[in-house]
């Protein structure tokens, strides 16, 4: 796992596929089951979420997680370009 937050988003990014596990607790003496969203086998919250009651809905969750870090890269790549421009267009003003 990447250890910069901007290598992390980009590797959540560009996970090759959504998947779900379970996540057993005990809850007032019983047993509960729950589905954890994952992405490259490590458990991902998604709007403050991480126990969702079916497969298919933590899944959603993961694929939800992994659209969202693709628009931050996308964000942060456009971020970067404006500043490169904007450092460029300060270079040729001095010259």
């Amino acid at each position: 796992m990447p250890a910069t937050p901007c290598a992390r988003i980009r590797w959540y990014a560009t996970a090759p596929r959504a998947s779900a596990g379970q996540l057993r607790t005990v809850e007032n003496g019983q047993l509960c089951r729950y589905w954890v969203p994952r992405l490259r086998g490590r458990n991902v919250m998604w709007n403050g979420r991480y126990k969702f009651p079916d497969r298919d809905k933590a899944v959603g969750a993961a694929r939800a997680f992994r659209e969202a870090c693709r628009q931050e890269v996308e964000a942060l790549a456009a971020g970067a370009n404006s500043d490169a421009e904007a450092a460029q267009a300060a270079k040729e003003q001095h010259r």
